[in-house]
């Protein structure tokens, strides 16, 4: 019997496995399974499934330096790879203090041999990743310029000035070369180690790497590198015509770009057409970076704008200001606006286009004032995130002003903040949850005078950030969902609320069919609790002791009338529930 039974499970076995060989059911089990890792071990069961999983597999490919060489590797062996990638998108390499450090070189590299391999087709569709020669050329000049105007400057015997020699200068100038020449070899040893094949004196500049992003510009639609010089002038020769979503990061180091930069592309006019289909533009500026220069584009159909970083412009602040301004002005097409920590004060003056905002609020220690541009009356959509307790601002706006906001979210960076918001003591039973309003925490009571003023508002979302693993008692996400209806529980017009919390240990509350909610809007239709990732849409009914959520079973259900048209960069944590805010909706 034991014997039937074993060949009886093999028998088993092995009609799976052949059942897994044919492509449609493979990739039906395919389609299910969500980690990276498990999907690779999937498709290698047999050969010719991980042939024809190929395909999907490298269609979107977000990859970290580490797996970089390999995926290299792929792309240079098979056809199949190379003809199917239409998105890559590489994390950013560690800093290093070494000059010649010949990790990032390889990286660098590989970055450069991947563009080339996914150009062959010209089908890439998106890139993000950093853009750089492997050799530091630019450091390399720098240095031998310092070194050279040492030799050659007059010398101020008062302020301890010492002339170089010219043994010096030679010495110097051979080291660097040792150093350059014993990078090319440490280069060219991990190429051959990898199995990679190409020509070390390959991608060594910017422009080199460049060439081989452009074999795609006519199919790039969305870009996300670091500025440089050389990317620029490629951006604005019009090099990407269907682009339609660009994001630059500036280093805030060498690069240095403030309102009096100029590069020789500059002198003539930007060809009208260079940014003629782009509809996003993020700018992310760090240090004493200056966004003027790279706000001196037109873009003719423009519908998104995002300025931030922890940039500031130094002494240039008061002319980044104006130029987003200006920017904003001459946009008219712009339907939402993101800015961020120093560019928040930045005026937006009347739009008839403009339905969503976005502020990014810097850590200051005073109670942030509120920003103006939310009286715009075309509003309806407004994000406000926030790096100090005080949530919300120290002038209250009225509430005829306010009267056209229809979407309302609320975030905290921190989990110092989101603990002070909810200071205990927590309580879990009903009895305790009805009386919140008479025992509020701080986050009830802002959202009680916060509701006092958007009296149109039809959807409310709070984004918190509470570990589980804390030394602080940690409340359960029903009852901070209780504390949030308490402080809304005046509302007429609120239809949908949405709570949302990024656990960093991964520990989340089981998932809750259902629970009371004693206090609650009186029109509140649904509740929405997204919980490190994992979202659960409640709906709120009668019963016999007052109102109650009931989980739906199935999230594809949600009653969503329409996204939100134009959405920032991070995903929104909303998915309206109503599309039309042109009116009210009660």
């Amino acid at each position: 019997m034991t014997g039937m039974t074993s060949n009886s499970c093999e028998d088993t076995l092995t009609v799976s496995l052949r059942a897994i060989e044919i492509p449609e059911i493979a990739l039906w089990i395919y389609s299910f399974i969500e980690s990276d890792e498990d999907k690779a071990s999937f498709s290698a069961v047999r050969r010719n499934v991980y042939h024809s999983l190929l395909e999907h597999r490298v269609k979107s490919v977000q990859i970290g330096i580490e797996g970089l060489p390999s995926f290299a590797l792929l792309l240079q062996n098979s056809t199949i790879a190379r003809s199917s990638c239409t998105s890559l998108k590489i994390r950013h390499y560690p800093h290093s203090d070494q000059i010649f450090d010949v990790k990032r070189a390889f990286w660098k590299y590989c970055v450069a041999l991947t563009l080339r391999a996914t150009g062959e087709f010209g089908i890439l569709k998106h890139f993000s990743g950093r853009l750089s020669g492997w050799y530091p050329e630019a450091w390399v000049l720098s240095k031998m310029s310092a070194l050279k105007s040492r030799h050659t400057k007059q010398v101020n015997a008062q302020f301890g000035d010492v002339k170089a020699s010219k043994k010096e200068l030679y010495d110097a100038l051979a080291t660097l070369h040792q150093a350059g020449d014993q990078l090319t070899t440490e280069l060219r040893k991990s190429l051959s180690d990898f199995n990679l094949k190409g020509d070390v004196d390959a991608f060594k500049s910017t422009s080199t790497v460049l060439n081989e992003l452009q074999k795609s510009a006519v199919s790039l639609e969305e870009l996300h590198i670091g500025f440089s010089l050389d990317a620029w002038r490629c951006l604005c020769s019009g090099q990407f015509p269907v682009l339609r979503r660009l994001e630059l990061t500036t280093s805030g180091d060498a690069t240095n770009i403030h309102s009096g930069f100029h590069t020789p592309l500059l002198e003539g006019p930007i060809p009208t057409n260079a940014f003629e289909r782009l509809e996003a533009l993020k700018l992310v500026t760090h240090n004493r970076d200056s966004p003027v220069l790279l706000l001196s584009i037109k873009c003719p159909h423009l519908k998104l704008f995002e300025v931030g970083g922890t940039g500031g412009g130094g002494s240039d602040r008061e002319a980044s200001l104006s130029a987003i301004e200006s920017f904003i002005e001459s946009h008219a097409t712009l339907e939402a606006v993101s800015l961020a920590n120093h560019f928040v004060p930045s005026t937006i003056k009347d739009s008839q286009k403009i339905t969503a905002l976005q502020f990014i609020l810097p850590k200051i220690r005073h109670i942030p004032k509120f920003p103006v541009a939310m009286r715009l009356p075309s509003v309806r959509h407004v994000r406000l995130i926030f790096a100090c307790q005080e949530m919300f601002f120290a002038e209250i706006p009225s509430k005829d002003s306010m009267r056209h906001i229809r979407c309302l979210e609320l975030r905290f960076h921190s989990m110092q903040d989101s603990i002070y918001m909810l200071e205990g003591p927590f309580s879990f039973d009903r009895e305790q949850q009805v009386s919140a309003s008479q025992n509020p925490s701080p986050l009830t009571k802002r959202l009680f005078e916060i509701m006092s003023v958007f009296s149109e508002l039809v959807e409310l979302a709070i984004h918190l950030h509470i570990p589980n693993k804390s030394v602080l008692a940690v409340p359960t996400d029903v009852y901070v969902i209780s504390q949030i209806l308490a402080g809304c529980c005046s509302s007429d017009s609120l239809l949908a609320i949405k709570y949302k919390n990024d656990v960093s240990d991964g520990l989340c509350d089981n998932t809750v069919n259902a629970f009371d909610v004693p206090i609650a809007p009186p029109n509140l239709r649904f509740i929405a609790m997204d919980i490190d990732g994992k979202e659960e849409l409640y709906d709120t009914q009668s019963s016999a002791g007052g109102k109650v959520a009931i989980r739906r079973p199935f999230r594809r259900q949600f009653p969503v009338k329409g996204k939100w048209t134009v959405d920032f960069t991070d995903e929104s944590i909303f998915n309206h529930f109503t599309g039309d805010y042109s009116k009210p909706q009660m």
